[in-house]
């Protein structure tokens, strides 16, 4: 198994430097400021909708559990059509 995803590996191509060539001819080597500014603001949006659709399903989760629990503590069925 490890011999064929060393086989694999090896047939991918090679990653290659971000290399960009200047109007006077010289090679700058890396990505420009704001290509990376605009990576990692798109991956800041991305860690906090993460965090919030997180966030939110726990404080579902929460309410279920305690509606659950005070009505096993009255010894009835969970009041489903009662709004609060």
């Amino acid at each position: 198994m490890c011999g064929s995803a060393l086989v694999l590996a090896s047939s991918l191509p090679k990653e290659q430097n971000a290399q960009t060539t200047d109007a006077a001819g010289a090679i700058q080597r890396g990505f420009p400021a704001m290509k990376v500014i605009v990576i990692l603001l798109f991956s800041l949006v991305g860690i906090a909708g993460s965090y919030g659709v997180a966030w939110f399903g726990i404080r579902v989760n929460t309410f279920a559990n305690s509606r659950t629990a005070f009505a096993s503590l009255t010894a009835s069925r969970i009041p489903t059509m009662r709004s609060r």
